[in-house]
């Protein structure tokens, strides 16, 4: 788990650049996030999300604890599913 600055620090930066997000930058920061989210679940013993599909689970509310930083990119998968189908 992180800390809600970086995941709306993150957030506000994919929002701000949405139009101009390429797919190869987008699949290359969800695996940089990812890697650096499973060595801090490994360094520290915290739970860890391996899966698009636990991400998608996990409540982007503030009421509880944060989510994964990588949990920010949800809504942009869009652009990589629309690459593909072209």
């Amino acid at each position: 788990m992180v800390c809600w600055a970086c995941r709306d620090d993150l957030k506000s930066v994919l929002a701000k650049g949405k139009s101009n997000l390429q797919v190869g930058l987008l699949l290359e920061s969800i695996q940089l996030t990812t890697e650096f989210e499973r060595e801090m679940s490994r360094k520290f013993g915290l739970q860890q999300y391996e899966s698009i599909a636990a991400l998608s689970a996990i409540s982007m509310s503030r009421t509880g604890p944060p989510g994964p930083i990588s949990a920010v990119f949800e809504p942009y998968l869009s652009i990589f599913v629309d690459t593909q189908d072209k």
